[in-house]
């Protein structure tokens, strides 16, 4: 092997290597934003079940509040708020 020929032996290796060590910062970039995405969806799953058990005790308090404080018009059913509604509309419209 003649010097000219280790050289770019030298240099291909150098290359080669160059290369392997962009290549390792890409996939550890890579495993770092993988990371940070998992963190997130592990947040927004537990935030999602959150949500959920909130929405099915809210439900339930509905539900409850509709068997004790709903009056029953025919087969209307008022809350009475709306009830206090139409009665103030109805004051408004006789003065």
């Amino acid at each position: 092997m003649t010097e000219n020929d280790n050289t770019q032996s030298t240099q291909e290796d150098m290359s080669a290597v160059a290369d392997h060590l962009r290549w390792m910062a890409r996939l550890e970039s890579v495993r770092a934003f993988a990371q940070v995405q998992a963190a997130e969806t592990a947040e927004f799953r537990l935030l999602a079940t959150t949500l959920d058990r909130r929405v099915k005790l809210l439900e339930r308090e509905v539900r409850v509040m509709r068997s004790s404080w709903t009056w029953r018009v025919g087969r209307v059913v008022l809350f009475p708020v709306t009830i206090a509604r139409v009665i103030k509309n109805r004051l408004r419209q006789s003065h």
